[in-house]
């Protein structure tokens, strides 16, 4: 966990801007409290930058769901990837 965690922090809070921190990278070695998640949580349901945060996440959810449909790439790519392996 300790080297994949920071890279998914990354991809989703800078790439896809659907995440906000609880603590800072700089704080890394402080555990992450009880106070530091509820205010977490306040700015991403009470603040201008959260709620662009929860529309990204909703976007980015109907995407998925559309490419898992039938025709949608995901759907595609797994058909694909299923078809090679069983050869």
């Amino acid at each position: 966990m300790h080297s994949d965690q920071p890279r998914n922090a990354t991809l989703i809070i800078e790439v896809l801007g659907t995440g906000i921190y609880a603590r800072e990278w700089a704080c890394r070695d402080e555990k992450v409290t009880r106070s530091m998640v509820v205010e977490a949580v306040r700015r991403l349901m009470a603040s201008k930058g959260g709620c662009q945060v929860r529309k990204k996440a909703e976007e980015l959810g109907i995407a998925v769901r559309r490419s898992t449909e039938e025709g949608g790439i995901m759907r595609k790519e797994l058909d694909a990837f299923v078809t090679q392996i069983t050869r």
